[in-house]
């Protein structure tokens, strides 16, 4: 034979709902704190992951490619101190549109139209498809931050670029 299954309720209270309340009211209390400091936190991540080091001239937004590439030629030491991991934006000519040594999306650039790489431009890898934009002899302008400097190829290496402007 089946037995009856019996639930017991007991019925709330006025003093009852009250412990309720004030435990709803306390939880409330810490959720909205909770998304108070999220919120701060991730304003500060916001504010600190906004460029802080641009360098440019005084009278200029962009700098001279030609001067970059002297600074590295001179004291590659005292450049990498001044200039490395930090924001530049350079103008130059464009002698070589493609991938670089890894692989990666890359324009080179020079002062001259017909002139000697002074600069190797690596881009972010989702653009390769905009390489097809750029020729060889177009002046561009470029953002990116100060890497390295290549010897062998005599060249200063800016990676994170971006093309701002073709000219």
């Amino acid at each position: 034979m089946c037995k009856p299954i019996v639930c017991i309720r007991s019925i709330p209270t006025k003093s009852s709902k009250k412990p309720i309340l004030k435990t709803m009211s306390i939880k409330i209390k810490n959720f909205t704190l909770q998304i108070a400091l999220l919120a701060i936190s991730c304003l500060g991540l916001a504010f600190s992951m906004a460029p802080k080091n641009d360098i440019t001239n005084k009278n200029d937004k962009t700098m001279s490619l030609k001067e970059l590439h002297n600074a590295f030629v001179k004291d590659e030491s005292t450049a990498l101190k001044k200039y490395g991991e930090k924001i530049v934006e350079i103008q130059g000519y464009v002698t070589y549109v493609g991938p670089d040594i890894y692989g990666l999306p890359s324009i080179e650039l020079s002062d001259k139209k017909a002139g000697k790489t002074l600069a190797l431009c690596v881009l972010p890898t989702l653009d390769y498809l905009k390489l097809r934009k750029y020729s060889k002899g177009e002046e561009l302008l470029i953002q990116g931050k100060v890497r390295a400097f290549w010897e062998k190829g005599s060249q200063v290496v800016i990676k994170e670029s971006k093309v701002l402007e073709k000219k």
